[in-house]
Formats: C-alpha cells, structure tokens, sequence
C-alpha cells in the first residue's frame, strides 16, 4: 500500500463521515427513515473503502441518494439547494474515494492526470449547483408551487446534468 493512498483513504472516509453527518443534522425531525439511510451509507462507504473495492464502494450512493430524495421531498418548501449541495459533496466524496482505492493499488498518477480530474469535478459541482439555483429561483416565482412544477423543472434538471457530464466525458 502506497503511503499518499492511505492519506487520501483517511481524507475520503473522513469527507464520507462528513457528508452523512450534515445530512442527518439538516434533516427534518418528522422524517425519520434518513437516520437509518445514513447509517447504511457510512457504513457500506467505510466497509468498500477500506476493503479497497472501487465498484462496491458506489453502492453506499443508493442509500445517501435515498435519503436526500426523501428529505428533499419532506417539507412544504422544497429544499433542493441543500439536497444539490449535499449531492455534490457526495459526488466529490465519491470521486476521492475512488482516488484513494486507485493509489492503494498501485495506479501511478500524473499531476496533470490528478489536475484533469480536479478539473472535472469542479465542472460538474459547480454546473449542478447553478442548475440548482437557476430551478429554485424559477420555482420559487412561479404562480403555484405543485408536484407537476417540480417533476417538470428537477426534470429539467437532471437532463441538463445528464448532458453536462457526457460533455465532459466525451472530453
């Protein structure tokens, strides 16, 4: 095992615990299948991390995506901006979790390898968060505020991110 991957594990599982810990501190009390979520996601994100399974370690998302689909949801007023940052920081959990899994297995990295990934990363989080202000500030003047609304504009939403990260994979 290579000493910079262990570093990078310690900062991933440490992102990881981050990430599950503001979204059980932002949830709403009345909702009360996140806690159990998070406590699933940490520990599969744990698990595959330390195992070292790049695949594996994915599959704490469909917990942490679970828990931020139904929070985001809960409330009367929608509270998307915190589910998009929230899924951003997971998304950059994920990708550093994968940095780390490659380095323990001996991937040799570049500099410009490293900055080009930096670089997609940072595309990616920050596109979806302006997508994310651009659909809260468009919801939030619309006339009426209806489940339609919202299954049109977070439609909206995921294509427009779906063709930015083909964008940048194609790239």
């Amino acid at each position: 095992m290579r000493r910079d991957g262990m570093w990078v594990t310690v900062l991933a599982a440490a992102m990881g615990m981050g990430a599950v810990a503001a979204m059980v501190a932002t949830a709403s009390e009345a909702m009360t299948a996140v806690v159990p979520l998070m406590a699933v996601a940490m520990l599969l994100h744990l698990t595959f991390l330390i195992l070292g399974s790049a695949r594996w370690v994915a599959s704490a998302s469909l917990p942490m995506v679970g828990g931020i689909v139904l929070e985001s949801g809960f409330a009367e007023e929608s509270s998307w901006m915190r589910s998009i940052a929230l899924g951003c920081w997971w998304y950059v959990t994920m990708e550093v979790s994968w940095e780390a899994i490659e380095r323990r297995h001996g991937a040799r990295t570049t500099a410009e390898a490293t900055a080009h990934r930096v670089q997609e990363v940072a595309t990616v989080v920050g596109v979806a968060l302006l997508i994310g202000v651009g659909a809260s500030a468009l919801a939030s003047i619309a006339p009426a505020r209806s489940v339609a609304l919202q299954a049109v504009v977070l439609g909206g939403l995921l294509t427009a991110f779906v063709a930015m990260i083909r964008q940048v994979t194609a790239n």
